[in-house]
């Protein structure tokens, strides 16, 4: 049986965890009021036009920080495939296991 001890005791992990969360809400709050604070009518930009549309700002915030979050995750699924083709041939082993010993 385990035990989660986060909903008890605030255990370094779970502090590092809300740190970062709340990162993403300061980042996702900065970069809406960016974006909300722009002339619209010489550029437009997609968070003033979703606002426009009826959205609230804590539905843009969840919609930035979904944009980044699964950037994010894109990105490293395009590596790990890039690496796997890689690993097929041998002339690439020696990168791909020195890429792999770096992370």
């Amino acid at each position: 049986m385990h035990i989660n001890t986060w909903r008890y005791v605030a255990t370094p992990q779970w502090k590092r965890l809300t740190h970062a969360l709340d990162y993403f809400n300061l980042m996702a709050d900065k970069w809406i009021t960016t974006a909300l604070s722009q002339d619209t009518a010489s550029e437009p930009n997609m968070l003033a036009m979703l606002l426009e549309k009826g959205l609230t700002r804590p539905q843009l915030k969840a919609l930035v920080v979904d944009f980044f979050i699964g950037g994010v995750d894109t990105v490293r699924d395009g590596r790990l495939w890039c690496l796997n083709g890689f690993s097929c041939f041998e002339t690439w082993n020696f990168l791909v296991i020195s890429l792999f010993s770096l992370s």
